[in-house]
């Protein structure tokens, strides 16, 4: 396993746990992608997710005018 994998793997663990703590099942089950990763700012996750194209998606979504926030 890449060092960068390893360490996108915890960081996308800890939002996810983050993500359970402070919300309701309510808010989880309403939760889109868009919205998860929005407020991503850790550079090892964005790269991984840029390299699986998970994070471009966002950028689509919002450019089509549906939901979440562009991120570039």
């Amino acid at each position: 396993m890449k060092y960068n994998t390893f360490l996108a793997t915890i960081q996308l663990v800890n939002r996810i746990c983050d993500a359970a703590m402070y919300n309701t099942d309510e808010s989880i089950a309403k939760l889109s992608w868009s919205d998860f990763v929005a407020d991503i700012t850790e550079p090892e996750l964005i790269q991984y997710l840029k390299e699986r194209q998970l994070y471009v998606n966002v950028c689509i979504i919002w450019m089509a005018g549906l939901q979440g926030n562009c991120i570039k």
